[in-house]
């Protein structure tokens, strides 16, 4: 079923959102189609460009020229003032619809069962997890004098004010490996009609309705950080039918903690441990949890489960890493430690994703643009489309993109490899582009 998911149907999803996006444009004064301008930024994106002037330019290369026919379909290359002119108009929902449109190819090539996570309850009986998402914030520009209406702002004690935006990125975690697929994210912009400044609280509640809209069947556990581990988001979450594991700290939760106190010194805590090794070291993890606890101090306090793993050098003693967790999973001897370990699982929206975003070739945090309307969100948004179909390629080896990556030592020298073969030879396919860029690698050394 996997091999169903190739690259040209993952690249038809962005095809198919094209003929519902209106054209304002007057036809008589229209050279260059959105769709167009669409496929050179996305292009430009898939292939790990530095710049779209630096792009254009690369596209207009004779073999380039050529390839950017046969392989994304783009017919004329606008001008990098017309491609932002033509994408700061499109509503950022239609490029999001192209991210949606992956997802159900995702479902139906069952791909998804793969993010699946179970875990152990009473007696043994298995306990259904879903899908873990993870969720997290990340900064996409910041400027002095580049801002728009929707932008928040920073004032600094010197009278300067920087004016930003950041996105809430929500994506798949893979229970075992380390891989993180985002899928879908929240804006966090200053609000029509509202004074107050957005913020990545308010934006989950917003991600929250959009995803249960979009996908009502979605058995989901959401893991966040301790931002998010409130009693009116938990609220929500539990309304929408979803599980989470979310990170809590003694700062933010000093009655949950006191109580917590409270049973350990009155022996009610329980308690389990684990040995590991990484590297030459073993460690010693303590594991305490308790059931129906308070999150905070008032009289409609919910009631969640918490789990604190300590961890320990085994030789010294020292204390490593403290990680507690608020769920609403039931906890036992036999699952908290999964529970933990899920929930630590979190780190990889971070890693694998955010990480990887601004630090291996996605340039997330370069100022691709900003427009007056919707020309940063849509950079972002198909940025992160491309991002998606790398890591489903790799996941189900398809097209020779696993093989290269494999093959190449880092992710900056497998791009560079594509993008030379781009460059230099004209090809027919995506297949033949791959096989070309793999021509001459030791392979059985990889």
């Amino acid at each position: 079923m996997k091999k169903q998911l190739t690259q040209n149907s993952l690249l038809q999803s962005i095809e198919d959102v094209f003929p519902s996006i209106p054209d304002h444009r007057s036809i008589k004064h229209t050279l260059h189609s959105i769709r167009d301008a669409t496929f050179v930024i996305f292009s430009g994106f898939f292939l790990q460009a530095r710049s779209l002037k630096g792009h254009v330019d690369f596209l207009q290369k004779a073999k380039a020229k050529k390839n950017k026919n046969s392989l994304f379909n783009i017919k004329t290359i606008p001008t990098e003032n017309q491609i932002r002119n033509i994408i700061d108009c499109v509503p950022t929902s239609y490029f999001e619809s192209a991210q949606d449109n992956i997802v159900f190819k995702m479902q139906r090539s069952a791909i998804l069962k793969d993010f699946k996570k179970t875990i152990r309850g009473v007696k043994d009986k298995p306990i259904e997890m879903g899908h873990l998402i993870g969720l997290d914030g990340i900064e996409y520009f910041r400027s002095e004098k580049i801002y728009c209406d929707h932008c928040c702002q920073a004032h600094h004690k010197n009278g300067v004010v920087d004016y930003f935006h950041r996105v809430l990125l929500a994506g798949f975690i893979h229970p075992t490996k380390d891989i993180f697929l985002p899928v879908t994210q929240e804006f966090i912009i200053k609000q029509d009609g509202c004074e107050k400044e957005d913020c990545e609280r308010k934006a989950a509640k917003r991600w929250l309705e959009k995803f249960r809209a979009k996908h009502p069947q979605l058995l989901a556990t959401i893991l966040g950080d301790d931002a998010f581990c409130t009693q009116p988001y938990i609220i929500d979450l539990r309304v929408k039918r979803c599980g989470f594991i979310l990170s809590c700290q003694p700062g933010s939760h000093k009655w949950l903690f006191d109580w917590i106190d409270g049973l350990r010194q009155g022996g009610d805590l329980a308690t389990c441990e684990k040995k590991f090794r990484e590297g030459k070291n073993w460690y010693v993890a303590t594991y305490e949890y308790a059931n129906q606890v308070p999150l905070r101090d008032t009289e409609d306090s919910i009631l969640v489960n918490f789990v604190m793993v300590t961890i320990r050098n085994k030789a010294s003693g020292e204390i490593v890493g403290v990680h507690s967790y608020a769920t609403d999973f039931k906890l036992t001897n036999e699952n908290c430690i999964d529970i933990a370990s899920t929930g630590r699982r979190r780190w990889k929206s971070e890693n694998e994703g955010n990480n990887t975003l601004t630090n291996n070739g996605y340039h997330l945090k370069h100022n691709f643009g900003h427009g007056q309307q919707n020309e940063s969100s849509n950079f972002v948004v198909l940025n992160l489309i491309a991002f998606m179909i790398h890591v489903i390629l790799d996941y189900v080896a398809q097209e020779g993109y696993s093989a290269l990556k494999k093959a190449m030592d880092t992710l900056y020298e497998c791009f560079e490899r594509i993008r030379n073969t781009f460059a230099l030879i004209a090809c027919r396919s995506w297949e033949q582009l791959y096989e070309l860029a793999l021509n001459g690698l030791d392979l059985d050394s990889s």
